[in-house]
């Protein structure tokens, strides 16, 4: 309400519509029916939607996303030495960038440990240039287990979604996966090389017949749906007005919306 209120009294939208991103990125899919498997900057979230109806109480809220994966590779770099002239020109910053172009998701963590170090380089602002190994996969682990960064209570990414798939009613399983068996990823820190691939697998385990689908542009899903939304003629009866909003007040919204 309060923020109908803002939207409408400070920016002056004439009309608008809330709407939840994983079922935006439903429909960036083509699709009324989707498991969306939402990973951002503080949370992940694993929603399933069916004839664009979100079966809240099936969906799954993780508190790990790609914010403890910035911690976990700057600590991890931290105390292994960066080779800078200051230990102070490693920062948190640095670290998100670092994460962004080069860290990946192993397939199999304790396998690659073993193996030789294939080091990546990153210069940093100062010309400076230091070597990361296998911090770069060790980081990104935290989200198939999160014990790894202290959050002992909190699932990994692969089981919470194999809960949800077991939790669905059977009338529904089959239209939330679709005809080709893909969940769906979505959100900013699901761009991680290898992130599709090991999810796979790891729900195969339980559900050979489904597997991840990971649109190029996942990061924009909630964007691309909600353009689309927008657009569609039998929406229009779900955007509230400003002149709605001047006859019922803020709290209209949750009639139109939710």
């Amino acid at each position: 309400e309060e923020m109908t209120s803002m939207l409408f009294e400070e920016i002056g939208v004439m009309k608008l519509m809330f709407m939840t991103q994983e079922f935006l990125a439903c429909i960036a899919e083509g699709r009324e029916s989707a498991l969306i498997v939402h990973m951002g900057h503080t949370y992940c979230s694993i929603v399933p939607i069916w004839k664009c109806n979100i079966l809240r109480d099936k969906a799954r809220i993780l508190a790990i996303g790609g914010r403890e994966i910035t911690r976990c590779l700057y600590q991890l770099k931290e105390k292994q030495g960066t080779g800078l002239y200051s230990e102070y020109d490693w920062r948190m910053d640095i670290a998100e960038e670092v994460k962004i172009r080069l860290a990946y998701v192993s397939q199999n963590m304790k396998k690659e440990l073993l193996e030789p170090v294939k080091e990546k380089s990153y210069e940093m602002p100062d010309g400076q240039e230091i070597k990361l190994g296998e911090e770069l996969f060790m980081c990104t682990e935290c989200l198939f287990d999160p014990s790894l960064v202290g959050l002992e209570d909190i699932p990994g990414l692969a089981v919470s979604v194999v809960s949800v798939l077991a939790s669905l009613e059977p009338e529904h399983f089959n239209d939330v996966v679709g005809e080709k068996k893909k969940i769906v990823l979505m959100g900013a820190s699901s761009m991680f090389p290898g992130l599709r691939d090991r999810l796979t697998s790891e729900v195969k385990e339980f559900y050979p017949e489904v597997s991840v689908a990971a649109p190029p542009e996942r990061n924009k899903s909630s964007w691309m749906g909600g353009s689309i939304w927008a657009d569609l003629s039998f929406t229009q009866s779900s955007w509230m007005t400003k002149d709605e909003y001047d006859e019922w007040g803020p709290s209209a919204i949750h009639a139109k919306c939710f």
